[in-house]
């Protein structure tokens, strides 16, 4: 997301300022700040980039076609001095000063990722960085990356890059042709436009949370906003109270969109018509007559708060990280919310300080507006400070990707690649939160086995994927497997915590799956795989139950999956889940570095399902399905171990196993299908 400064209180002198963008920009800050500090109204609140995306589009476009209509063409120099200045000094301080806080107080493992990331953010393609990690945005914790909300301010460089270069071409053709550039720019402005939204469409439809970041399918937002540049000075006045009733309509839709979207919702795509559209309407009621909504955006409070968006968006989410790490470190009983709070409390003196201190006088210095190349070398120096400081400080400190020695003189892989240890079968079976699809190509082992096996659950079921493929191939079994994130195969009701509401997509994926179980030609074996984690997640109606209270529902919940599997298939398995830990195994062993037994871990005070487990043994026998235990695989000592005696380290993070470990697994894996 991205709050990018606006060029100057008055751009050209042609163009009056407009206090009402800069309440525009306060609304946007405000819904996209509620919305990092977890606020349940506003799951919505990303949609505040969008409408930051329509305002860069037209106060750019706007500040260069005043440009062309004054000079006949770009100062391609001028224009990226500006930028320079507005943009850089204050993301060079907020990159470094979280390089510092980030590599003092993570853990080893994460220490690299956050160098990592500072390079992206500082060469401005974090949005590929983060597009390539496949984590959808609304899912992503702030400690996990305390940069990540610099992929918008790459993508508003990238058309800073784009933009002015199709506006020379466009004034080029029109010189040659011999006619006014408005209409060329105009065709090329809505064929950009135009090719973007069908990217968004479609690639947001077919990949879901892959298309957030991407470049190309959020450009069509600032080609909205630059068209707006070129269509408002030929509207014309409107008549009586119609702008106002156009602002109402933006800032309602806005206010829809910021409220009643969440993380399910497909986006950009279709969704993100609606911020924009409603961003473009409060830009074209600000643009007749001063009316009450154009007056109410532009009073001192909500001026002030615009003034400050870009520096409270850069230091929001950085120092609600540190403050949440803080909290972890020093054992602080304040709770999360209450940390979050006072951070975001916190970053807001600090962009006040910053705004004053670091933005107005960089953007207002005299010896980079008398000279353009120094503008250059500045940018060039703030662009690879960055880099070479945080390579610097990462040579200096533990990353956790050191091998570690147990006392039998085994060496145990390093903590990073226990954490990078994933399935790396085919992602397209797995479906992640909006997914509901059973694709037909998912099938592992041998293609043509005389054992057909289904694996189904959620991702503590395709843990278990690559090493079925390996024993498929082995023993002739076909193997399909169908998952989907934090769905349970038990036909439960779920609540998602990270959705702030029913998990409807797993009720629809969950009968597609046996509709498509129950469709194929012969299945053998069924495995059904769960995780530990629907203990306190499950619905009774609107009523999430009471974790005392969930054994009946999640018997009667079994009782209808064990009914419609068991006619599917001679064997029906039911697994139990692996005991969590309660933290990640691969950063306690980057912390305690050989001191590995640290790093145990009692199973009585394991996060186990007992309840859960009690609910399914009542019934589902009683259908001819079996259970089995999978706490053998993992703890087969007191305390447990998050390393085996080989040196294989078990967990990937606090309750997935790794995919080496689960390599380890064969023979005992091999006995759920053959009993």
């Amino acid at each position: 997301m991205s709050t990018a400064p606006r060029d100057d209180r008055r751009p050209a002198s042609s163009a009056q300022y407009r206090g009402d963008i800069d309440g525009l920009r306060a609304i946007s800050i405000a819904v996209v700040v509620v919305f990092h500090g977890g606020v349940d109204r506003f799951a919505g609140g990303y949609i505040g980039v969008d409408v930051f995306f329509v305002i860069s589009g037209f106060l750019i476009t706007g500040l260069l076609v005043r440009e062309v209509d004054t000079t006949g063409s770009i100062s391609m120099r001028e224009f990226y001095a500006r930028r320079i200045r507005r943009l850089l000094p204050l993301s060079f301080a907020t990159i470094v000063a979280t390089l510092v806080a980030g590599l003092w107080l993570l853990p080893p493992i994460a220490r690299e990722r956050l160098v990592d990331d500072a390079r992206s953010a500082s060469l401005y393609f974090a949005n590929w960085r983060f597009a390539g990690q496949a984590t959808t945005y609304s899912d992503t914790e702030v400690t996990d990356s305390l940069l990540v909300h610099y992929w918008s301010l790459a993508i508003e460089e990238q058309f800073y890059i784009l933009w002015p270069l199709l506006i020379i071409g466009g004034v080029w053709i029109a010189r040659r042709v011999g006619r006014a550039p408005g209409p060329i720019l105009a065709v090329l402005l809505g064929t950009l436009g135009l090719a973007s939204f069908v990217a968004s469409v479609v690639i947001t439809n077919r990949e879901g949370f892959g298309a957030y970041y991407l470049t190309h399918t959020r450009l069509w937002e600032m080609a909205v906003g630059a068209g707006l540049a070129f269509a408002i000075p030929r509207l014309g006045n409107f008549k009586n109270h119609l702008p106002d009733l156009i602002g109402v309509l933006g800032l309602g839709l806005i206010a829809y969109a910021a409220i009643t979207y969440d993380a399910a919702t497909a986006f950009p795509g279709f969704a993100a018509v609606v911020p924009v559209l409603g961003c473009a309407l409060v830009l074209i009621s600000g643009s007749q007559r001063p009316g009450y909504v154009s007056r109410a955006l532009a009073i001192a409070p909500m001026r002030l708060l615009g003034r400050l968006s870009y520096a409270w968006y850069l230091l929001h989410w950085p120092t609600i990280g540190v403050a949440l790490l803080l909290r972890e470190r020093y054992g602080w009983t304040s709770s999360v919310n209450a940390v979050t709070a006072a951070a975001i409390a916190v970053s807001l003196l600090l962009a006040w300080g910053a705004h004053h201190l670091i933005e107005n006088p960089a953007r207002h210095a005299h010896f980079l507006r008398n000279r353009t190349s120094r503008n250059f070398a500045l940018g060039l120096a703030l662009t690879i400070a960055p880099i070479l400081i945080g390579g610097l400080l990462l040579a200096n400190v533990d990353r956790g990707d050191r091998d570690v020695v147990l006392a039998t003189g085994v060496t145990v892989q390093s903590p990073v690649t226990a954490a990078n240890d994933e399935v790396t079968a085919n992602p397209a079976c797995h479906q992640e939160f909006s997914g509901t699809d059973t694709p037909d190509d998912c099938v592992f082992g041998d293609p043509d086995g005389l054992l057909t096996v289904l694996l189904l659950g959620d991702s503590h079921a395709r843990q278990w994927v690559d090493a079925f493929d390996v024993l498929g191939r082995q023993q002739g079994w076909r193997v399909v497997s169908w998952t989907k994130s934090a769905c349970s195969i038990v036909d439960a009701e779920i609540y998602l915590p990270s959705l702030e509401r029913p998990y409807s997509e797993c009720d629809t994926w969950r009968d597609n799956v046996v509709a498509s179980a129950a469709a194929m030609e012969r299945v053998d074996v069924v495995l059904l795989v769960r995780s530990a984690g629907y203990r306190r997640l499950v619905l009774d109606g609107e009523r999430r139950v009471d974790e005392a209270e969930v054994e009946p529902f999640w018997a009667a919940a079994a009782e209808r999956t064990a009914a419609a599997f068991a006619p599917i298939a001679d064997r029906v398995v039911l697994s139990t889940d692996t005991p969590w830990p309660g933290f990640s195994a691969p950063e306690c062993l980057s912390e305690n570095g050989i001191d590995i037994a640290a790093c145990n871990f009692d199973l009585e005070t394991a996060v186990r399902d007992v309840a859960l487990i009690e609910a399914e043994s009542s019934v589902v026998p009683e259908f001819g399905i079996q259970m089995v235990d999978a706490v053998p695989l993992v703890c087969t000592t007191s305390p447990c171990t998050v390393v085996d005696p080989d040196g294989v380290i078990l967990y990937r993070d606090s309750h997935h196993l790794t995919r080496t470990y689960t390599l380890t697994l064969l023979e005992e894996l091999s006995t759920w299908v053959t009993g």
